[in-house]
């Protein structure tokens, strides 16, 4: 048959062209197992056909798919058609050894929200932003201050009480095992409730439903983290959680959050759509609900049944209390938020009881064991998920092994309206297994079938859509590539370091244009140093995915000072930029100072003004805006708290390396709890109702310096440091441990400058040269001043020469000569008595 006849033949058939050809393509891009998958037109739905004894013929595995061209070759079946160019396959993560396999290169792609319509959630919590006068804070009143002067004749500033959201918040994250696949939309609720700006603070906790003897602790997902004090006051508590721990259903759960529930406000957030709830240690009822005044406890509200006669009681014991349950964030919570604002009539609601008894749902079925049958597993699985979540599962199983990120994107690329309910049906099921295990934490964990559940599971779809799951998720990055992005994965590309196992399948391939799009958005960024490495530019109490976020002001930073260089390489004025641009001068003079953000659009135009055409210098201008109205982390930490190093952190949060010089102290990143807190308790003027705060951010600030892809550290600390007594023998003792540990650290260098190396210029005051990436790697000076506090200084300013980053560098250089290095051998019970440094060898 020529190839003429045999394209009439599939046309004559009914068959798609297009689809022949993508089928054929996508059969060079992806790798051939070397066990063929026998398939049966008779079987429906998830029944395996039937196999015989023979397995047939050998297969032939297709030659290694690699990174190079893959044109179509030319001749008739092709003829008229564009010739396909290069496609390089994304793959989720590098091998294990990285000693075989296809080259790769990192490469960033945008990740979709795990909330969907956050706007409308904002927008339906809205009521919550209600102001009261501040008991602590207090503005002067211009107008009223103007008037007294003017009656009385004497100059008194009058002041007003400022106004201050009603309610601090406390959200309680469940951590058992079965919330892993949520932790992303935990992020992204605190980043919502932020934006809200509906609450005095925001405290995030944990709660670990797998433990048998639970307590909140302060670090959600993070191991050994302190348990968190009682709640105080009239806070409102916000707890999220899918009710399948084990402490849901022996009643733990609700006896511990019942104490916070008789002090304030409290809602369940259900990650679960309510059809699954039955099955959840959390018992539910839809009830009417009506509270007495504004934010009151929940053992004040009253709840009767909507067809119940009058004084019929709703359920549950004396004394238990009534909490809402909001199913999240499929439904909108305005019905709540106006009972908790307004203290409406009653709302119907569901509402479950807290209190001493253990729940009365059984909790979910358990699925079937491992040794049960593949086909026997999937049709369970197919009769109690939804469609969606099915579909799902077949998707998956075209492209796995996934870790979490990617199995978002796939589900978003693949599934009409997706949302994590589906994601959590599939890993309910039981069906998956861990490939490997996730270095840096859970999220990173690759999941994959075993080899007959995901023939099975690819049965079920036909050839064309099994080969679109790869066509989709291209398209959707297609539509996206220019978004924030926020999954580290590889790229396949010749002369790369990183290696894709061979029998790796990529889960979407991008071409020329989608390639040169990825990398712009990555150039934008800090290069990270692996794939699948752990970045923080969320909170660090959750194992996020791999991002290169820049640092807001870092991005900031670079904006303005790019575009005035921009401004004098063209040889324009301020107020040349000014007319042509029907601005008036302030503004152009407040964009280049960095007092203000730039709108995209106003940028887009500075740079067409600037003659700037290259593509990709204006995604990387435009990435830098964007990521300069993210909020930082420490965002949510109160200004007493935060003080004087909010000048400092921008630059320390994006630096790729910290020299530092501590003429009194161990440094902030090295001390421990004890020392940090004893620290606090002496030197710092933080309110006794800010110490816990300044605590958490002060160790949460440690924990971030030191992650797995920090920057590199080198301290020279004076031997006085040392030498001084902070909380007693065991405190320094503990210090002088932490010190010997992080003398092994590969990334850190600690160095004793002794008291017999006499004076050295600028060896009296604390400062740090912080290495920020930029253009020309650009060196911030943080330095401390009497009276002053820390100030931040930067190469170029009209600072004199003693507060100049260079003078510092060739400071820092002397005293790092005349300071002996560090031993990890030094004896802890040696501070104090005559401790001397250890020099080198």
């Amino acid at each position: 048959m020529t190839d003429d006849s045999l394209w009439a033949a599939l046309r004559d058939a009914g068959a798609d062209i297009d689809q022949c050809l993508d089928a054929l393509w996508l059969a060079r891009v992806l790798p051939t197992r070397t066990t063929p998958r026998r398939r049966e037109r008779g079987g429906t739905g998830a029944e395996p056909a039937s196999t015989s004894a023979d397995p047939g013929p050998a297969v032939q595995p297709a030659p290694e798919p690699g990174p190079g061209p893959l044109d179509e070759p030319s001749g008739p079946a092709t003829a008229g058609r564009p010739r396909r160019r290069r496609a390089a396959g994304l793959y989720a993560s590098a091998t294990a050894d990285g000693a075989d396999g296809i080259r790769a290169t990192p490469a960033d792609v945008p990740a979709p929200r795990a909330i969907p319509r956050a706007t409308e959630l904002a927008r339906a919590l809205k009521p919550l932003r209600r102001t009261v006068p501040s008991v602590a804070r207090r503005r002067l009143d211009e107008a009223a201050t103007v008037e007294a002067v003017a009656e009385t004749g004497l100059i008194s500033a009058v002041l007003r009480p400022e106004r201050e959201p009603w309610l601090d918040l406390t959200l309680v994250v469940d951590t058992g095992s079965s919330m892993v696949i949520w932790n992303r939309m935990v992020v992204e609720l605190r980043e919502l409730l932020h934006r809200l700006r509906a609450f005095r603070r925001i405290k995030v906790v944990g709660l670990d439903t797998d433990e048998t003897r639970m307590a909140l602790r302060t670090r959600p997902f993070a191991a050994g983290s302190r348990v968190a004090p009682d709640v105080e006051g009239n806070g409102l508590t916000l707890v999220l959680t899918d009710g399948i721990g084990p402490a849901w259903h022996s009643g733990a759960a609700q006896r511990l959050l019942a104490r916070r529930a008789r002090a304030g406000p409290m809602a369940v957030l259900h990650t679960l759509p309510a059809r699954l709830w039955e099955g959840t240690g959390i018992a539910c009822a839809r009830l009417d609900v009506w509270a007495p005044g504004p934010a009151v406890p929940n053992r004040l509200l009253g709840v009767r049944h909507p067809f119940l006669p009058a004084g019929t009681s709703p359920g549950g014991a004396p004394g238990d209390i009534p909490v809402p349950v909001l199913e999240f964030p499929n439904v909108s919570p305005r019905s709540w938020a106006d009972l908790v604002a307004h203290a409406t009539t009653a709302e119907s609601l569901p509402v479950t009881m807290f209190g001493a008894g253990p729940s009365r749902t059984p909790g979910l079925p358990a699925p079937l064991g491992r040794s049960a049958a593949p086909a026997e597993r999937i049709r369970e699985f197919h009769a109690s998920a939804s469609y969606e979540a099915f579909r799902l599962a077949a998707h998956f199983a075209a492209v796995a092994p996934l870790p979490l990120p990617v199995m978002r994107l796939v589900q978003h690329a693949t599934t009409a309206d997706a949302t994590p309910t589906h994601l959590a049906e599939v890993f309910a099921s039981g069906l998956l297994t861990v490939h490997r295990p996730g270095r840096h934490g859970p999220e990173h964990t690759e999941y994959t079938f075993e080899q007959e559940v995901g023939d099975l599971l690819l049965d079920t779809l036909s050839v064309v859509e099994g080969l679109r799951t790869v066509e989709a998720v291209t398209r959707y990055l297609g539509r996206r590539a220019d978004r924030t992005p926020s999954v580290s994965v590889l790229l396949a590309e010749d002369g790369a370091t990183h290696r894709v196992g061979a029998d790796a399948r990529p889960f979407a391939m991008a071409d020329a244009p989608l390639v040169r799009r990825l990398r712009n958005a990555r150039g934008a960024a800090r290069s990270a140093e692996v794939a699948g490495e752990t970045e923080t530019g969320a909170r660090p109490f959750l194992t996020l995915p791999a991002t290169t976020r820049v640092e807001p002001a870092v991005a900031r930073r670079a904006v303005y000072t790019g575009l005035r260089r921009l401004r004098e390489e063209r040889g324009l004025t301020q107020r040349d930029v000014g007319a042509t641009m029907d601005w008036s001068l302030s503004k152009v003079i407040r964009i280049e100072t960095g007092q203000v953000s730039v709108s995209i659009t106003d940028l887009r135009a500075l740079l067409r003004l600037y003659d700037v055409r290259d593509r990709g210098r204006v995604d990387a201008f435009v990435a830098n805006a964007r990521a300069s109205r993210r909020r930082s982390w420490w965002f949510g930490y109160s200004d007493p708290v935060v003080g004087e190093l909010g000048t400092t952190l921008p630059f320390e949060s994006a630096a790729t390396g910290i020299r530092g010089f501590e003429p009194h102290l161990i440094p902030d990143v090295l001390q421990t709890e004890e020392y940090t807190r004893e620290v606090l308790l002496a030197t710092l003027p933080v309110p006794a109702a800010h110490f816990r705060e300044a605590l958490d951010f002060r160790l949460e600030r440690q924990q971030r310096l030191l992650r797995e892809n920090g920057p590199e550290m080198r301290f020279v600390l004076d031997e006085s440091v040392v030498r001084r007594m902070v909380g007693g023998p065991a405190v320094m003792r503990r210090q002088m441990e932490r010190l010997r540990e992080y003398a092994r650290h590969p990334r850190i260098t600690v160095r004793i400058m002794p008291f017999s190396a006499g004076l050295c210029r600028g060896g009296h005051v604390a400062f740090q040269l912080l290495s920020v990436p930029g253009p020309n790697e650009d060196v911030v000076l943080a330095i401390e001043r009497p009276g002053s506090g820390v100030i931040v200084c930067h190469e170029g300013q009209d600072d004199p020469p003693s507060s100049q980053p260079m003078a510092h560098e060739e400071i820092f250089r002397t005293l790092e000569d005349r300071a002996h290095l560090f031993s990890a051998q030094v004896p802890s019970e040696a501070v104090g008595h005559g401790w001397a440094p250890v020099p080198e060898s």
